[in-house]
C-alpha cells in the first residue's frame, strides 16, 4: 500500500502465511483486545452471580443461559491467555481455540449459523482470523449486551474545553457517568488535582462556572474502576456526582462540557456512562 506521500509501505493489518502468532503484530494485538473483551463480560456475569452458600455458586433457574456462557468464557480465557502470552505457537492452535468459542456462543445467536465459522486456510490467514475476530465480537455483544457507552468528546481550539452530546435516551433513565484521564503530571498529583480543577456541566453552565468559578459537577477520583469501562494502566478514572442540580441540568440538556485548564498538564479525556439496567 502507498502512505500519503505516496510511497509503499507494508500494510500493518496484513497478515502473511504463518508458523508463528509473533510474527503478525496485528494477530496478537487482536488477541489482546479479545482477552480484554472476554474479561470484561465474565467480570460482568460473576457480578451478577448470587452466593447461595459458602462452597456453591448458584443462579437462578432463569439465568441457566448464563451460566453456560460463563462456563463457555472460563474454559476459553486461559487457553487464549496462555497463547497471547507465548506468541511462539502456530497459528493454527489460536484459530481452534478461537473457533471452539465461536461454536460455543453460536448457542445464543438466533442469526448466525455455524457456516458463519470461517475454515483454516493456512495459506490465506487474512481469510481467516479478521472475520472470525469479528464474529466473536458479535456474538459477545448479542449474548451479553454491553451496558456501557462510549460518549465522543471533541476537544475546543483552545484544548481546554470537551463537548459531547448525551442523544442516547437511556442517559437520563439510569446511568453512571465516568470519565477516564490521561494527563502529562504524576498519576497522584492528577487523582488529587482533576476533580478541584475540572469543570463539568451543561454547555451553558459550565461557562457560567468558568466565569465566576463556581464548582459546577462534583468529580470523584476512583479507587476501582468499573469492570464495564476499558481499562487504561496508564489512566486515572473518575466518577461524576450525578445527584446536584447541575448534573440534572446536564441531562435535561442532553450535551455535557468538561473544562480542563492548562494547570492539568497535557490532558486526553474520554467519558462513559454505565447503564444500570
Amino acid at each position: 500500500m502507498r502512505d500519503a506521500q505516496g510511497q509503499w509501505i507494508v500494510d500493518p493489518e496484513f497478515i502473511p502465511p504463518l508458523l508463528s502468532l509473533a510474527a503478525s503484530p496485528t494477530l496478537v494485538s487482536e488477541l489482546g483486545e479479545l482477552l480484554h473483551r472476554l474479561q470484561a463480560r465474565r467480570r460482568r456475569l460473576m457480578a451478577m452471580r448470587r452466593e447461595s452458600n459458602a462452597r456453591m455458586a448458584d443462579f437462578a433457574v432463569a439465568d441457566v443461559s448464563l451460566f453456560w456462557l460463563l462456563n463457555a468464557l472460563n474454559s476459553a480465557e486461559p487457553v487464549l491467555s496462555e497463547l497471547h502470552q507465548d506468541p511462539s505457537r502456530h497459528p493454527e492452535l489460536l484459530y481452534r481455540e478461537l473457533a471452539r468459542l465461536a461454536g460455543s456462543l453460536l448457542t445464543f445467536s438466533l442469526e448466525h449459523h455455524l457456516e458463519a465459522i470461517p475454515r483454516y486456510r493456512h495459506a490465506s490467514p487474512e481469510q481467516v482470523f479478521p472475520p472470525l475476530f469479528a464474529l466473536l465480537d458479535t456474538l459477545l455483544e448479542v449474548s451479553l449486551p454491553s451496558r456501557v457507552i462510549a460518549i465522543a468528546l471533541e476537544q475546543g481550539a483552545d484544548r481546554e474545553i470537551w463537548r459531547g452530546r448525551l442523544h442516547d435516551a437511556r442517559l437520563r433513565e439510569g446511568a453512571d457517568f465516568y470519565l477516564s484521564v490521561r494527563s502529562s503530571l504524576p498519576p497522584h498529583q492528577l487523582q488529587s488535582r482533576f476533580p478541584q480543577l475540572c469543570k463539568a456541566g451543561s454547555h451553558d453552565d459550565v461557562a457560567e462556572v468558568v466565569n465566576i468559578a463556581l464548582s459546577g459537577i462534583a468529580i470523584k477520583p476512583l479507587s476501582h474502576v468499573p469492570a464495564a469501562i476499558p481499562l487504561r494502566l496508564e489512566n486515572q478514572y473518575f466518577a461524576l456526582d450525578l445527584s446536584t442540580d447541575a448534573a440534572r441540568a446536564m441531562l435535561e440538556a442532553g450535551n455535557c462540557t468538561f473544562y480542563t485548564p492548562e494547570s492539568l498538564g497535557d490532558v486526553k479525556l474520554e467519558l462513559f456512562a454505565v447503564l444500570r439496567s
